[in-house]
């Protein structure tokens, strides 16, 4: 396999284009640091985040079952609680911490997604940083990006274990360094969150892929053993790691059987992909289902549908230039086929490698007059949309006291104005006393006086 070639146009203009593109980046980046002024923002799964990490410093273990909360059913991997714990321990846990944290998180995977781009589907820097932005534009990207989620975390460890393994096939030089080190970071994102096993396709397409890997690795083992030892030994611990962390999780041993039993296997593949299509839609129309008009919800599994069409014929096209970064998609892809829960901001660790393998082929086929001017139109509705929803997102960061009245829910919302001491929309509705103590603990600008 080839290092592919590098796409430009080779135009003098080239220069100002890219610093156009450089300072658009700049500008929606620093537009998430606004996040920090926002109020502590929790969502059902933060909660449990937390509680896990509360758990762990008093040391009952990460095991979320261990906490008293009852909307805790699922046990989380250890990872992103840890990070929490540690903030906990270091009494520095808050809102601002908590996006500083996914801010930093989200910047280690925009650089590792760069180089991505630009290594790995050969993008010129100019049309790398377009993509960039398109990302950050992107609205699971912004809208989450203050809620203590993990999903910040390992799209920062897995993008830079999938850039490091692809500088491993890309590059002769020290491959063997840059293999070992994107293992590393691939059992610490595992340990975020358990999809990470679809790095290990990636790896393993590193070991005995197209570039002759099999040939590097009879070369290094009988120049250098050691390094051999070593390498072997870290494959064969992921793989075994992989195996237990699958088996041991709660999909595979409590939440799959009961889907089963209930709705059958048939029955449950076709609403999961139903879900995978509606969030596909809401990604490609860059637009959440709550923002949308009820007579347009009913396209968007239509949409989904083209934007997956799509994307399959990209990696048609591409098939002979695969790299890593296909192969974690593509194997990220299948785990999600068969996961049925729906969330759009499960697909934000591998929204860039989509925009990557999309954009290749369109680079290729861009001489084509049309469908070029289709990509740009495309392209600039889809971050008008962005423009518009960042906008949103960054007025809600400022809304101060009043943000409380933003949720809307029966769960968080009565917890939200019970703790600012704002009057509930609905009386009657029950108040979470642990989603209260949390809100008034992690963040103490806006408790009310009753709850002090």
């Amino acid at each position: 396999m080839n290092t592919p070639p590098i796409h430009q146009s080779g135009a003098p203009s080239n220069l100002c284009r890219a610093e156009v593109a450089i300072a658009v980046l700049a500008v929606v980046g620093l537009a998430y640091l606004v996040q920090l002024a926002r109020p502590l923002h929790l969502e059902p799964d933060s909660v449990c985040y937390i509680l896990t990490a509360e758990g762990a410093v008093q040391g009952s273990g990460f095991d979320c079952p261990s906490c008293v909360h009852a909307r805790c059913p699922i046990g989380y991997p250890a990872g992103y609680p840890a990070i929490l714990a540690m903030l906990i321990k270091a009494n520095m846990a808050g809102a601002r911490t908590f996006v500083l944290v996914n801010l930093t998180f989200l910047a280690m995977g925009l650089i590792s997604t760069f180089g991505i781009l630009r290594l790995g589907f050969g993008f010129e820097r100019r049309a790398a940083l377009w993509l960039c932005s398109m990302f950050l534009l992107s609205f699971p990207v912004f809208k989450y990006s203050a809620v203590p989620l993990s999903e910040y975390a390992f799209f920062g460890l897995a993008s830079t274990a999938v850039y490091l393994v692809t500088r491993a096939v890309r590059t002769e030089a020290r491959w063997a360094a840059w293999l070992a080190s994107a293992i590393l970071l691939s059992f610490i994102a595992m340990g975020v969150r358990t999809i990470g096993i679809a790095l290990i396709p990636a790896l393993g397409w590193c070991m005995i892929g197209r570039l002759g890997g099999m040939r590097s690795i009879k070369a290094l083992a009988t120049q250098n053993r050691r390094v051999t030892v070593v390498v072997s030994a870290a494959l064969v611990m992921l793989a075994l790691s992989v195996g237990w962390a699958v088996l041991r999780s709660d999909y595979v041993t409590g939440d799959l059987p009961s889907r089963l039993a209930d709705a059958g296997l048939v029955s449950m593949l076709l609403q999961t992909w139903n879900y995978r299509l509606a969030e596909w839609g809401q990604l490609a129309a860059n637009v959440p289902v709550a923002r949308v008009p009820a007579f347009f919800r009913v396209l968007l599994p239509g949409i989904g549908a083209i934007a997956f069409g799509v994307w399959v014929v990209a990696i048609w096209v591409r098939r002979r230039d695969l790299g890593p970064a296909d192969i974690f998609l593509l194997a990220y892809v299948g785990i999600m086929l068969v996961w049925p829960y729906s969330d759009t901001r499960f697909w934000l660790p591998v929204e860039p490698l989509f925009l990557g393998s999309l954009g290749s082929v369109s680079t290729r086929l861009g001489r084509l007059s049309k469908l070029r001017f289709l990509m740009v139109s495309y392209c600039l509705l889809f971050g008008a949309a962005g423009v518009v929803g960042h906008a949103f997102n960054t007025r809600r960061a400022l809304l101060g006291r009043s943000f409380a009245l933003e949720f809307r829910d029966d769960y968080l919302g009565p917890a939200y104005r019970a703790a600012w001491g704002l009057p509930q929309a609905a009386p009657r509705l029950a108040v979470d006393s642990t989603a209260v103590r949390l809100i008034l603990q992690y963040e103490r600008r806006y408790g009310s006086i009753q709850g002090r």
